[in-house]
């Protein structure tokens, strides 16, 4: 199941972050000690007589409003760098998954529909490569969930180290991975989709504690070419058969 996307905070959270606010009190605090000194330059050329002193307090009152105005722009400028920051960290985490960082299903399926249209301007080739975990139960049932989100972060690493440095790699569900592969040919996406049965199938991790021991990972991988048709699901329905197809074949 896809979780649900995160919230943005709302506008007047952001406002009462303590670096808006410590802005907000310095800006506060130099405007005073702004204003302070004119005032002060005002009462002692008004007292003294000194013609200098009048113009020091000119130029200061024809510079004040450029200073109070520099001063103001600290807070919306700190304020400016915490939307952006959270614009990123509400991306990321629309984005990816938790616990892989990978790419999420709704991401995949956007940049599926993005490499596609691609695709159908250039014509070139396109393979997608979808990864299930066999018997992945059996990893919680022995070691715990911890184990199993070991093995989730390993496999997901592991595919990335072997697919094409251009592929997008998703965790689209729970034991389930995929991989968008442009410019990859059937011939090559045959040898990619080996390369990751064996890489993974390679894979053990190693668990601490009362039910910790020495463990296995082993996968199962589909893929399909795109063809003439560019319909996104219908490439996905390809994979996912092909993958089942080979989960019914024989142990070799």
């Amino acid at each position: 199941m896809m979780r649900e996307s995160p919230t943005l905070p709302l506008q007047e959270d952001s406002e009462r972050h303590p670096d808006v606010e410590r802005a907000t009190r310095r800006s506060r605090l130099v405007g005073f000690g702004a204003w302070l000194v004119g005032w002060v330059l005002f009462v002692f050329a008004t007292a003294s007589g000194y013609g200098w002193l009048s113009w020091a307090f000119a130029g200061w009152y024809l510079t004040l409003p450029a200073v109070v105005t520099v001063v103001a722009a600290w807070p919306r400028r700190r304020q400016a760098a915490i939307d952006r920051e959270l614009w990123r960290r509400f991306r990321e985490l629309s984005e990816h998954d938790d616990l892989t960082g990978l790419f999420n299903r709704r991401y995949f399926n956007g940049e599926l529909e993005r490499q596609l249209s691609r695709c159908r301007g250039n014509g070139s080739p396109l393979s997608i490569a979808m990864l299930d975990l066999d018997d992945f139960k059996s990893i919680n049932d022995s070691f715990g969930h911890p184990a199993g989100d070991v093995a989730l972060c390993i496999a997901g690493q592991t595919i990335i180290d072997v697919v094409p440095a251009g592929a997008t790699v998703a965790r689209t569900g729970g034991d389930e991975f995929a991989a968008i592969m442009p410019g990859i040919a059937r011939e090559e996406a045959e040898m990619i989709a080996a390369r990751l049965r064996k890489a993974i199938n390679a894979a053990n991790f190693t668990i601490d504690g009362p039910r910790g021991g020495r463990g296995r990972i082993c996968a199962t991988v589909g893929i399909a070419t795109l063809g003439e048709d560019f319909d996104p699901g219908h490439l996905l329905q390809e994979a996912d058969s092909s993958l089942y197809a080979r989960k019914r074949r024989p142990a070799a």
